[in-house]
């Protein structure tokens, strides 16, 4: 299923209200800050750093507003030490060595937040971390 161009627009800001409300709900202690790393070394086709109609630059903003330090990981060995929840947008280059870091993140009670692309040729990236 092809993705029109004006299409793409409404199903981002659906993963964004998506992810809001995750994290406004996860816990009493929900708005008591902590860092949201967005992962940028997958070939992520958008990025909290990306401003206009594509972009995620307000996602950022509205995550910092309710106390959140937000982080972008650059490099593929990035930390997830302190993270509080990991946001994959989008990736293009797969997760081979990666992916065990983030199953143990997730189960020490990490969250991970993965917002793809519906078509499955576009899914090859997450289908590489939903594997571990």
């Amino acid at each position: 299923m092809l993705v029109s161009g004006k299409e793409l627009p409404r199903r981002i800001l659906l993963g964004i209200v998506l992810i809001l409300l995750t994290f406004s709900v996860l816990s009493p202690q929900a708005h008591s800050g902590g860092t949201i790393l967005f992962d940028n070394s997958h070939g992520e086709k958008k990025s909290v750093t990306d401003r206009g109609n594509n972009g995620l630059s307000k996602l950022k903003e509205e995550i910092e507003a309710m106390g959140y330090e937000v982080r972008v990981a650059r490099e593929r060995n990035f930390s997830l030490e302190g993270v509080k929840a990991l946001v994959i947008v989008q990736p293009t280059a797969g997760f081979s060595q990666e992916a065990r870091r983030i199953r143990d993140f997730v189960y020490r009670g990490g969250i991970l937040i993965v917002l793809s692309d519906p078509d499955p040729e576009g899914n090859r990236a997450v289908n590489s971390l939903s594997r571990e």
